[in-house]
């Protein structure tokens, strides 16, 4: 495991519930199809059937129009077994504006 990888993996944690089971080892940069890329810049077949890439595939051009018209009223960021690069800032700011420990 790469330092961007753990350094990403240790701030999600820190302001994370604990609602799913993570994976150890990997933090998805962006995804494309059935495939996503890992900020250690592996490009890793996703199996792991959540949420709706099982259907949909990764960045699928009708899902991110949707994205781009929702984007103005805020982010969503959902639990799953997949931590983000993104995440981290995201929950942080959102525990320091609420005052919580975790989001």
């Amino acid at each position: 495991m790469g330092e961007k990888t753990r350094t990403l993996i240790e701030r999600t944690d820190k302001f994370s519930t604990k609602h799913y089971a993570r994976l150890e080892d990997i933090v998805a940069g962006r995804g494309d199809g059935v495939w996503f890329l890992n900020s250690e810049g592996l490009w890793i077949l996703d199996g792991a059937a959540g949420y709706g890439s099982v259907n949909i595939g990764h960045s699928h051009p009708d899902i991110f129009r949707a994205i781009e018209q929702l984007r103005v009223k805020g982010a969503f960021m959902g639990p799953g077994s997949l931590r983000t690069e993104d995440e981290p800032d995201f929950k942080e700011s959102i525990c320091g504006v609420t005052g919580m420990a975790v989001a």
